[in-house]
């Protein structure tokens, strides 16, 4: 397994470029991630993006996490906060001090590589991608 190690922290990213398949658009520049009561131990690719309102701007904050990935086995998601808006989803996993990510708005995530587990709602909260991977 390929993983990353800088500031004696290491995170997964071997199947970063299995995640996102295809992105067809993105968010130009990347955004920064508000990390507040974020509990995952990285952030990862094919992770969802949302928008809240704070005080009338922008706040992007990455769907949280429940439970990370095991030994293979898929990590899940906390509910989706109410009345927010999905932007897409990261394109590369970085550690959570480095929270000025890509988004992928558009395209195809082989949710079967994903590190957390896509679920239906999730899918359909991002009509704009295509989930449905290969299953390897």
């Amino acid at each position: 397994m390929m993983e990353l190690i800088n500031k004696g922290v290491s995170i997964k990213t071997l199947r970063d470029r299995k995640i996102i398949a295809h992105a067809v658009t993105d968010v130009p520049g990347g955004v920064v991630l508000d990390m507040t009561g974020y509990k995952g131990k990285q952030l990862y690719a094919g992770q969802p993006v949302y928008i809240e309102d704070l005080d009338g701007k922008e706040n992007y904050k990455p769907l949280n996490i429940a439970t990370d990935e095991d030994n293979g086995k898929q990590g899940s998601f906390e509910a989706i906060p109410e009345s927010v808006e999905f932007v897409g989803v990261i394109t590369q996993s970085k550690r959570n001090d480095e929270p000025n990510v890509g988004i992928t708005r558009s395209g195809q995530v082989n949710k079967y590589a994903c590190y957390i587990e896509i679920t239906k709602e999730i899918e359909e909260a991002l009509e704009l991608i295509d989930f449905n991977g290969i299953k390897r």
